[in-house]
Protein backbone atom coordinates (compact mmCIF):
# COMPACT_ATOMS: atom_id res chain seq x y z
CA UNK A 1 0.00 0.00 0.00
CA UNK A 2 2.82 2.10 0.97
CA UNK A 3 4.18 1.41 -2.75
CA UNK A 4 0.99 2.62 -4.05
CA UNK A 5 0.77 5.77 -2.43
CA UNK A 6 4.37 6.91 -3.49
CA UNK A 7 3.47 5.64 -7.02
CA UNK A 8 0.33 8.32 -6.99
CA UNK A 9 2.44 10.71 -5.11
CA UNK A 10 5.20 10.66 -8.03
CA UNK A 11 2.31 10.56 -10.83
CA UNK A 12 1.04 13.98 -8.94
CA UNK A 13 4.63 15.48 -8.78
CA UNK A 14 5.17 14.89 -12.59
CA UNK A 15 1.62 16.24 -13.66
CA UNK A 16 2.00 19.11 -11.80
CA UNK A 17 5.66 19.47 -13.38
CA UNK A 18 4.20 18.81 -16.88
CA UNK A 19 1.66 21.84 -16.07
CA UNK A 20 3.97 24.17 -15.04
CA UNK A 21 6.24 23.63 -17.76
CA UNK A 22 3.24 24.52 -19.72
CA UNK A 23 2.41 27.42 -17.95
CA UNK A 24 5.67 28.58 -18.79
CA UNK A 25 5.44 27.77 -22.62
CA UNK A 26 1.93 30.09 -22.26
CA UNK A 27 3.79 32.50 -20.86
CA UNK A 28 5.89 32.70 -23.46
CA UNK A 29 4.30 32.45 -26.39
CA UNK A 30 1.91 35.52 -24.60
CA UNK A 31 4.98 37.55 -24.59
CA UNK A 32 5.82 36.93 -28.05
CA UNK A 33 2.56 37.71 -29.16
CA UNK A 34 2.82 40.81 -26.99
CA UNK A 35 6.22 42.07 -28.93
CA UNK A 36 5.15 41.24 -32.30
CA UNK A 37 2.28 43.33 -32.06
CA UNK A 38 4.88 46.07 -30.65
CA UNK A 39 6.52 46.00 -33.63
CA UNK A 40 3.74 45.61 -36.03
CA UNK A 41 2.42 48.90 -34.09
CA UNK A 42 6.04 50.63 -34.74
CA UNK A 43 5.82 49.29 -38.19
CA UNK A 44 2.68 51.01 -38.52
CA UNK A 45 3.72 54.17 -37.08
CA UNK A 46 6.60 54.22 -39.30
CA UNK A 47 4.27 53.70 -42.31
CA UNK A 48 1.86 56.63 -41.40
CA UNK A 49 4.92 58.93 -40.71
CA UNK A 50 6.31 58.11 -44.48
CA UNK A 51 2.68 58.56 -45.59
CA UNK A 52 2.48 62.30 -43.61
CA UNK A 53 5.65 63.12 -45.32
CA UNK A 54 4.83 61.73 -48.83
CA UNK A 55 1.51 63.82 -48.63
CA UNK A 56 3.99 67.27 -47.33
CA UNK A 57 6.60 66.86 -50.24
CA UNK A 58 3.77 66.62 -52.56
CA UNK A 59 2.26 69.68 -51.71
CA UNK A 60 5.27 71.06 -51.91
CA UNK A 61 5.55 69.81 -55.50
CA UNK A 62 2.29 70.70 -56.04
CA UNK A 63 2.82 74.26 -54.76
CA UNK A 64 6.15 74.85 -56.61
CA UNK A 65 4.79 73.92 -59.97
CA UNK A 66 1.86 76.27 -59.66
CA UNK A 67 4.63 78.51 -59.21
CA UNK A 68 6.21 77.67 -62.27
CA UNK A 69 3.21 77.59 -64.35
CA UNK A 70 2.82 81.19 -62.75
CA UNK A 71 5.81 82.17 -64.09
CA UNK A 72 5.69 80.30 -67.43
CA UNK A 73 2.23 82.34 -67.75
CA UNK A 74 3.53 85.69 -66.31
CA UNK A 75 6.88 85.22 -68.78
CA UNK A 76 4.35 84.45 -71.90
CA UNK A 77 2.80 87.67 -70.75
CA UNK A 78 5.90 89.48 -70.53
CA UNK A 79 7.60 88.13 -73.66
CA UNK A 80 4.26 89.50 -75.71
CA UNK A 81 4.39 93.21 -73.79
CA UNK A 82 8.76 93.25 -74.48
CA UNK A 83 7.81 92.75 -78.20
CA UNK A 84 5.76 95.88 -78.48
CA UNK A 85 8.39 98.04 -76.73
CA UNK A 86 9.81 100.72 -78.96
CA UNK A 87 13.45 99.91 -80.15
CA UNK A 88 14.23 102.88 -78.27
CA UNK A 89 14.00 101.15 -74.79
CA UNK A 90 15.93 97.69 -76.15
CA UNK A 91 18.61 100.10 -76.96
CA UNK A 92 18.99 101.46 -73.29
CA UNK A 93 18.78 97.73 -72.14
CA UNK A 94 21.70 96.77 -74.11
CA UNK A 95 23.41 99.73 -73.60
CA UNK A 96 23.25 99.49 -70.05
CA UNK A 97 24.73 95.63 -70.65
CA UNK A 98 27.65 96.49 -72.10
CA UNK A 99 28.64 98.92 -70.51
CA UNK A 100 28.72 96.33 -66.80
CA UNK A 101 32.21 94.33 -68.42
CA UNK A 102 32.79 96.20 -71.97
CA UNK A 103 35.09 93.38 -73.13
CA UNK A 104 32.61 91.21 -72.98
CA UNK A 105 30.31 92.41 -74.41
CA UNK A 106 29.88 90.38 -77.48
CA UNK A 107 29.23 87.30 -75.25
CA UNK A 108 26.62 89.02 -73.05
CA UNK A 109 24.79 90.36 -76.23
CA UNK A 110 24.74 86.80 -77.59
CA UNK A 111 23.06 84.89 -74.50
CA UNK A 112 20.92 87.86 -74.39
CA UNK A 113 19.51 87.03 -77.54
CA UNK A 114 18.64 83.95 -76.20
CA UNK A 115 15.48 85.79 -74.08
CA UNK A 116 13.06 86.16 -76.87
CA UNK A 117 12.74 86.58 -80.79
CA UNK A 118 12.68 90.34 -80.00
CA UNK A 119 16.00 90.51 -78.16
CA UNK A 120 17.54 88.76 -80.59
CA UNK A 121 16.38 90.62 -83.67
CA UNK A 122 17.52 93.38 -81.52
CA UNK A 123 20.78 92.02 -80.38
CA UNK A 124 21.95 90.74 -83.67
CA UNK A 125 20.71 93.26 -86.02
CA UNK A 126 20.24 97.03 -84.76
CA UNK A 127 23.61 98.72 -85.43
CA UNK A 128 23.67 101.27 -83.09
CA UNK A 129 24.41 98.89 -80.16
CA UNK A 130 27.51 98.07 -81.96
CA UNK A 131 28.70 101.80 -82.15
CA UNK A 132 31.34 101.53 -79.28
CA UNK A 133 32.50 98.21 -78.81
CA UNK A 134 35.51 97.48 -77.12
CA UNK A 135 37.31 94.20 -78.30
CA UNK A 136 40.49 93.21 -75.96
CA UNK A 137 42.43 90.14 -77.88
CA UNK A 138 43.13 88.94 -74.65
CA UNK A 139 39.71 88.73 -73.47
CA UNK A 140 38.41 87.26 -76.64
CA UNK A 141 41.05 84.59 -76.39
CA UNK A 142 39.36 83.01 -73.74
CA UNK A 143 36.86 82.08 -75.64
CA UNK A 144 37.23 81.10 -79.60
CA UNK A 145 37.79 82.78 -82.59
CA UNK A 146 35.16 81.99 -84.59
CA UNK A 147 32.59 83.26 -81.91
CA UNK A 148 34.67 86.90 -82.38
CA UNK A 149 34.18 86.52 -85.84
CA UNK A 150 30.42 85.91 -85.94
CA UNK A 151 29.86 88.72 -83.63
CA UNK A 152 31.38 90.69 -86.14
CA UNK A 153 29.55 89.80 -88.73
CA UNK A 154 26.24 90.30 -86.32
CA UNK A 155 27.59 93.66 -85.92
CA UNK A 156 27.65 94.69 -89.95
CA UNK A 157 28.57 98.18 -90.57
CA UNK A 158 29.23 99.89 -87.26
CA UNK A 159 32.69 100.99 -85.37
CA UNK A 160 34.32 99.23 -83.32
CA UNK A 161 37.07 99.80 -80.72
CA UNK A 162 40.21 97.21 -81.01
CA UNK A 163 42.94 96.52 -78.28
CA UNK A 164 45.51 94.39 -79.33
CA UNK A 165 47.62 93.11 -76.45
CA UNK A 166 50.07 90.25 -76.69
CA UNK A 167 53.64 89.02 -75.65
CA UNK A 168 56.26 86.35 -76.14
CA UNK A 169 54.28 84.07 -73.86
CA UNK A 170 51.17 83.86 -75.98
CA UNK A 171 50.10 81.65 -78.66
CA UNK A 172 51.06 83.11 -81.70
CA UNK A 173 48.52 80.95 -83.98
CA UNK A 174 46.06 82.70 -82.16
CA UNK A 175 47.24 86.76 -82.61
CA UNK A 176 47.49 85.89 -86.17
CA UNK A 177 43.90 84.50 -85.95
CA UNK A 178 42.75 87.20 -84.35
CA UNK A 179 44.60 89.56 -86.81
CA UNK A 180 43.43 88.03 -89.45
CA UNK A 181 39.87 88.57 -88.32
CA UNK A 182 40.35 91.86 -87.03
CA UNK A 183 41.99 93.09 -89.76
CA UNK A 184 38.65 92.16 -92.45
CA UNK A 185 36.50 94.83 -90.76
CA UNK A 186 39.75 96.95 -90.11
CA UNK A 187 37.70 99.89 -92.32
CA UNK A 188 35.57 99.79 -89.13
CA UNK A 189 37.92 100.65 -86.37
CA UNK A 190 37.20 104.07 -84.84
CA UNK A 191 39.81 103.04 -81.44
CA UNK A 192 42.89 101.01 -81.91
CA UNK A 193 45.55 100.49 -79.15
CA UNK A 194 48.16 98.53 -79.32
CA UNK A 195 50.62 96.95 -76.77
CA UNK A 196 52.57 94.03 -77.66
CA UNK A 197 55.43 92.77 -76.21
CA UNK A 198 56.72 89.64 -78.47
CA UNK A 199 57.73 88.75 -82.45
CA UNK A 200 58.17 92.04 -84.45
CA UNK A 201 56.67 90.21 -87.54
CA UNK A 202 53.32 90.99 -85.42
CA UNK A 203 53.69 94.62 -85.71
CA UNK A 204 54.35 94.25 -89.48
CA UNK A 205 50.98 92.41 -89.95
CA UNK A 206 49.33 95.58 -87.88
CA UNK A 207 51.33 98.09 -90.44
CA UNK A 208 49.18 96.49 -92.93
CA UNK A 209 45.89 96.50 -91.10
CA UNK A 210 47.20 100.46 -90.42
CA UNK A 211 46.71 101.35 -93.72
CA UNK A 212 42.97 100.54 -94.42
CA UNK A 213 41.63 102.11 -90.99
CA UNK A 214 39.61 104.36 -92.74
CA UNK A 215 37.76 105.64 -89.38
CA UNK A 216 40.00 105.66 -87.22
CA UNK A 217 40.37 108.30 -84.89
CA UNK A 218 42.18 107.14 -81.48
CA UNK A 219 45.52 105.72 -81.42
CA UNK A 220 47.65 104.39 -78.59
CA UNK A 221 51.13 102.58 -78.83
CA UNK A 222 51.98 101.49 -75.93
CA UNK A 223 54.72 98.60 -76.78
CA UNK A 224 58.37 97.22 -77.61
CA UNK A 225 61.01 97.31 -75.21
CA UNK A 226 63.82 99.61 -76.00
CA UNK A 227 65.85 96.15 -76.72
CA UNK A 228 63.99 95.76 -79.62
CA UNK A 229 65.37 98.24 -81.69
CA UNK A 230 69.90 98.09 -81.31
CA UNK A 231 71.40 101.63 -81.72
CA UNK A 232 73.21 100.56 -84.82
CA UNK A 233 69.93 100.35 -87.33
CA UNK A 234 67.75 103.63 -88.39
CA UNK A 235 64.63 102.00 -86.84
CA UNK A 236 62.55 104.89 -88.42
CA UNK A 237 63.24 103.90 -91.99
CA UNK A 238 63.10 100.31 -91.50
CA UNK A 239 59.91 99.53 -89.42
CA UNK A 240 56.76 99.02 -91.18
CA UNK A 241 54.89 100.48 -88.78
CA UNK A 242 56.45 103.72 -88.50
CA UNK A 243 54.57 105.55 -91.16
CA UNK A 244 51.86 103.08 -90.94
CA UNK A 245 49.19 105.68 -89.72
CA UNK A 246 50.11 108.64 -92.31
CA UNK A 247 47.24 107.54 -94.52
CA UNK A 248 44.55 107.53 -91.50
CA UNK A 249 42.17 110.21 -93.08
CA UNK A 250 39.75 110.71 -89.59
CA UNK A 251 43.14 110.22 -86.83
CA UNK A 252 42.54 112.60 -84.21
CA UNK A 253 43.55 111.80 -80.96
CA UNK A 254 47.49 110.21 -80.42
CA UNK A 255 49.18 109.25 -77.24
CA UNK A 256 52.73 107.35 -78.03
CA UNK A 257 54.86 105.57 -75.63
CA UNK A 258 57.62 103.12 -75.17
CA UNK A 259 57.43 100.68 -72.39
CA UNK A 260 60.78 100.61 -70.24
CA UNK A 261 61.90 104.17 -71.03
CA UNK A 262 63.16 104.86 -74.56
CA UNK A 263 66.23 105.55 -76.33
CA UNK A 264 67.84 107.29 -79.81
CA UNK A 265 67.17 104.60 -82.04
CA UNK A 266 63.74 104.00 -80.65
CA UNK A 267 61.55 105.14 -84.21
CA UNK A 268 58.83 107.86 -84.30
CA UNK A 269 55.09 106.82 -85.57
CA UNK A 270 54.95 109.65 -88.40
CA UNK A 271 51.65 111.26 -87.83
CA UNK A 272 48.92 112.46 -90.62
CA UNK A 273 48.39 116.01 -90.42
CA UNK A 274 44.95 115.47 -89.09
CA UNK A 275 45.88 115.08 -85.38
CA UNK A 276 44.58 117.50 -82.91
CA UNK A 277 45.61 115.97 -79.68
CA UNK A 278 48.68 114.53 -79.18
CA UNK A 279 50.41 113.04 -76.02
CA UNK A 280 54.07 111.78 -76.07
CA UNK A 281 55.52 110.30 -72.91
CA UNK A 282 59.19 108.47 -73.60
CA UNK A 283 59.45 109.23 -77.06
CA UNK A 284 62.45 108.99 -78.86
CA UNK A 285 64.75 112.45 -80.03
CA UNK A 286 62.99 113.14 -82.83
CA UNK A 287 60.38 114.72 -81.55
CA UNK A 288 60.44 117.85 -83.97
CA UNK A 289 59.51 115.14 -86.85
CA UNK A 290 56.66 114.10 -84.89
CA UNK A 291 55.93 117.79 -84.19
CA UNK A 292 56.37 118.80 -88.11
CA UNK A 293 54.18 116.26 -88.86
CA UNK A 294 50.88 117.23 -87.72
CA UNK A 295 50.95 121.15 -87.47
CA UNK A 296 47.04 121.86 -86.47
CA UNK A 297 47.31 119.97 -83.42
CA UNK A 298 45.11 121.40 -80.25
CA UNK A 299 46.64 119.51 -77.45
CA UNK A 300 49.97 118.84 -76.75
CA UNK A 301 51.04 116.56 -73.84
CA UNK A 302 54.64 116.10 -73.48
CA UNK A 303 56.13 113.93 -70.26
CA UNK A 304 59.27 111.71 -69.37
CA UNK A 305 61.27 113.06 -72.19
CA UNK A 306 64.65 112.77 -71.36
CA UNK A 307 66.71 115.95 -72.44
CA UNK A 308 69.69 114.44 -73.36
CA UNK A 309 67.57 112.57 -76.41
CA UNK A 310 66.19 116.03 -77.11
CA UNK A 311 67.54 116.64 -80.61
CA UNK A 312 69.40 120.29 -80.70
CA UNK A 313 67.04 122.34 -83.07
CA UNK A 314 68.12 125.38 -85.08
CA UNK A 315 64.97 127.17 -85.84
CA UNK A 316 61.59 127.63 -84.05
CA UNK A 317 58.64 124.88 -84.46
CA UNK A 318 55.69 126.99 -84.78
CA UNK A 319 52.70 125.34 -83.61
CA UNK A 320 49.82 127.78 -84.73
CA UNK A 321 46.98 125.79 -83.50
CA UNK A 322 47.93 124.69 -80.01
CA UNK A 323 45.71 125.77 -77.46
CA UNK A 324 46.85 123.83 -74.56
CA UNK A 325 50.32 122.37 -74.03
CA UNK A 326 51.26 120.37 -70.77
CA UNK A 327 54.95 119.39 -70.05
CA UNK A 328 54.63 116.70 -67.72
CA UNK A 329 57.48 115.48 -65.69
CA UNK A 330 59.80 116.43 -68.32
CA UNK A 331 63.52 117.21 -67.78
CA UNK A 332 63.71 119.02 -70.91
CA UNK A 333 61.07 121.39 -70.62
CA UNK A 334 63.29 124.05 -70.92
CA UNK A 335 64.98 122.46 -74.18
CA UNK A 336 61.69 121.86 -75.54
CA UNK A 337 59.94 125.46 -74.75
CA UNK A 338 63.41 127.06 -76.31
CA UNK A 339 62.51 126.47 -79.41
CA UNK A 340 58.59 125.54 -79.41
CA UNK A 341 56.12 128.80 -80.07
CA UNK A 342 52.60 128.57 -79.42
CA UNK A 343 50.70 132.33 -80.57
CA UNK A 344 46.82 131.12 -79.91
CA UNK A 345 47.66 129.18 -76.49
CA UNK A 346 45.74 129.26 -73.40
CA UNK A 347 46.25 126.40 -71.39
CA UNK A 348 49.54 125.71 -69.98
CA UNK A 349 50.86 123.23 -67.59
CA UNK A 350 54.57 122.99 -66.32
CA UNK A 351 56.19 120.62 -64.53
CA UNK A 352 59.97 121.10 -63.41
CA UNK A 353 62.08 123.72 -64.82
CA UNK A 354 60.50 127.05 -65.73
CA UNK A 355 63.69 129.35 -66.53
CA UNK A 356 63.06 129.62 -70.21
CA UNK A 357 59.03 130.20 -69.59
CA UNK A 358 59.05 134.02 -69.65
CA UNK A 359 60.61 134.30 -72.49
CA UNK A 360 58.81 131.53 -74.12
CA UNK A 361 55.37 133.45 -73.48
CA UNK A 362 56.59 136.65 -74.44
CA UNK A 363 58.22 135.58 -78.09
CA UNK A 364 54.88 133.49 -78.35
CA UNK A 365 52.99 136.49 -77.59
CA UNK A 366 49.98 133.82 -76.51
CA UNK A 367 47.39 135.10 -73.73
CA UNK A 368 47.33 132.01 -71.09
CA UNK A 369 43.47 131.60 -69.75
CA UNK A 370 44.80 128.64 -67.20
CA UNK A 371 48.53 128.29 -65.75
CA UNK A 372 49.40 124.97 -63.59
CA UNK A 373 53.04 125.32 -62.36
CA UNK A 374 53.99 121.79 -60.80
CA UNK A 375 57.12 121.75 -58.17
CA UNK A 376 58.44 124.46 -60.07
CA UNK A 377 62.56 125.26 -60.43
CA UNK A 378 63.56 128.31 -60.63
CA UNK A 379 63.51 131.61 -58.31
CA UNK A 380 60.19 133.33 -57.48
CA UNK A 381 61.09 136.54 -59.57
CA UNK A 382 60.52 133.93 -62.71
CA UNK A 383 56.88 132.49 -61.76
CA UNK A 384 56.04 137.22 -60.61
CA UNK A 385 57.74 137.38 -64.02
CA UNK A 386 54.84 135.01 -65.61
CA UNK A 387 52.26 136.02 -63.73
CA UNK A 388 52.65 139.75 -64.69
CA UNK A 389 52.90 138.89 -68.26
CA UNK A 390 49.62 137.51 -68.24
CA UNK A 391 47.03 139.67 -67.30
CA UNK A 392 44.00 137.49 -68.47
CA UNK A 393 45.11 134.67 -66.64
CA UNK A 394 41.81 133.12 -64.73
CA UNK A 395 42.71 130.21 -63.29
CA UNK A 396 46.63 129.53 -61.45
CA UNK A 397 47.14 125.92 -59.92
CA UNK A 398 50.60 126.11 -57.66
CA UNK A 399 52.17 122.97 -56.05
CA UNK A 400 55.40 123.29 -54.55
CA UNK A 401 57.03 119.77 -53.05
CA UNK A 402 59.42 119.61 -50.50
CA UNK A 403 61.41 117.42 -52.78
CA UNK A 404 61.66 119.65 -55.72
CA UNK A 405 64.44 121.60 -54.97
CA UNK A 406 62.79 124.17 -56.65
CA UNK A 407 60.30 127.05 -55.57
CA UNK A 408 60.46 126.80 -51.75
CA UNK A 409 57.98 127.45 -49.26
CA UNK A 410 59.21 130.63 -47.75
CA UNK A 411 59.20 131.89 -51.27
CA UNK A 412 55.58 131.05 -51.90
CA UNK A 413 54.99 132.99 -48.68
CA UNK A 414 57.17 135.79 -48.81
CA UNK A 415 57.42 136.50 -52.57
CA UNK A 416 53.90 135.35 -54.29
CA UNK A 417 51.74 135.70 -51.48
CA UNK A 418 51.99 139.74 -51.05
CA UNK A 419 52.25 140.33 -55.18
CA UNK A 420 48.89 138.21 -55.24
CA UNK A 421 47.33 140.81 -52.67
CA UNK A 422 44.64 143.38 -53.90
CA UNK A 423 45.88 146.71 -52.48
CA UNK A 424 43.23 149.52 -53.01
CA UNK A 425 41.54 147.54 -55.05
CA UNK A 426 43.74 146.95 -57.70
CA UNK A 427 46.25 144.12 -58.64
CA UNK A 428 49.55 144.37 -61.04
CA UNK A 429 49.23 140.31 -60.95
CA UNK A 430 46.53 138.13 -62.20
CA UNK A 431 44.08 140.87 -62.07
CA UNK A 432 41.05 138.33 -63.73
CA UNK A 433 41.79 135.82 -61.95
CA UNK A 434 38.61 133.80 -60.55
CA UNK A 435 39.98 130.16 -59.47
CA UNK A 436 43.05 129.90 -57.57
CA UNK A 437 44.87 126.56 -56.26
CA UNK A 438 47.42 126.11 -53.87
CA UNK A 439 48.78 122.96 -52.45
CA UNK A 440 51.80 122.78 -50.53
CA UNK A 441 53.76 119.54 -49.38
CA UNK A 442 56.33 121.49 -47.53
CA UNK A 443 56.87 121.96 -43.64
CA UNK A 444 57.11 125.25 -42.80
CA UNK A 445 56.55 128.16 -40.23
CA UNK A 446 52.90 128.81 -41.01
CA UNK A 447 51.77 130.39 -38.28
CA UNK A 448 54.01 133.28 -39.49
CA UNK A 449 52.00 133.41 -42.46
CA UNK A 450 48.50 132.75 -42.79
CA UNK A 451 47.41 135.62 -42.15
CA UNK A 452 48.97 137.50 -44.54
CA UNK A 453 47.92 134.58 -47.15
CA UNK A 454 43.93 134.61 -45.51
CA UNK A 455 44.16 138.44 -46.47
CA UNK A 456 45.43 137.66 -49.62
CA UNK A 457 42.34 135.06 -50.48
CA UNK A 458 39.89 137.80 -48.81
CA UNK A 459 41.12 140.68 -50.97
CA UNK A 460 40.09 139.05 -54.48
CA UNK A 461 36.66 138.25 -52.77
CA UNK A 462 35.43 140.62 -55.91
CA UNK A 463 36.37 138.32 -58.48
CA UNK A 464 37.30 135.16 -57.04
CA UNK A 465 34.81 132.09 -57.50
CA UNK A 466 36.65 129.43 -56.38
CA UNK A 467 39.79 128.74 -53.86
CA UNK A 468 41.05 125.29 -53.28
CA UNK A 469 43.96 125.23 -50.87
CA UNK A 470 45.73 121.79 -49.83
CA UNK A 471 48.30 120.76 -47.17
CA UNK A 472 48.48 124.40 -45.60
CA UNK A 473 47.34 124.26 -41.81
CA UNK A 474 44.97 126.52 -40.77
CA UNK A 475 44.01 127.96 -37.60
CA UNK A 476 40.50 127.77 -36.24
CA UNK A 477 40.06 131.23 -37.05
CA UNK A 478 41.45 131.65 -40.33
CA UNK A 479 39.74 128.52 -41.00
CA UNK A 480 36.34 130.57 -40.64
CA UNK A 481 37.29 133.30 -41.94
CA UNK A 482 37.90 131.24 -45.45
CA UNK A 483 35.01 129.61 -44.81
CA UNK A 484 32.57 132.51 -44.64
CA UNK A 485 33.47 133.62 -48.17
CA UNK A 486 31.10 130.96 -48.95
CA UNK A 487 28.58 132.82 -48.30
CA UNK A 488 29.55 135.45 -50.82
CA UNK A 489 29.76 132.65 -53.79
CA UNK A 490 32.78 131.89 -54.11
CA UNK A 491 33.56 128.21 -53.71
CA UNK A 492 36.07 126.79 -50.99
CA UNK A 493 37.97 123.77 -50.54
CA UNK A 494 40.21 122.93 -47.91
CA UNK A 495 41.91 119.98 -47.78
Amino acid sequence: MDHDAHAVLGDMHDEAARLHRESAILTLQEKCVQLEKTRLAAQLASIEKEEREMKAQLARVNRKLAVTEQRIATFNSLSLLLARLPVEIWRLVFTWSREIEVEYCFFRFWRLGHVCHKWREIAHGDAYLWNDISIDTISVSRYSSAALEKQLELSRSATLHVAFRGSMVDDHDLCYDLLDILGRHSSRWERFEVDWEGDMSVFNALSDIAGRLDRLRYLRVFSLPTESFPDEEDWNETWPMANAFRTAPLLEDVFLTWKGGCCPASPVVRLPPTVKRLRIAAQSKDLVRVLHDAPDIVELVIREVPDKWIRFYGGFVFMNATERLHLTHSKAANRIISWLRTPVLQELSVAGSIIELPQFLDESGCRLQQLTLEAPRGEAEAVLTVLRGQPELSYLRLRVHCWSHGLSYRETMEVLVPELTVSAGRSTVCPNLTSLDIELTQAGPWVKWENAFCAMVESRRGSLESVRIQGIPLSAVNTRRLESLRHEGITVTMI
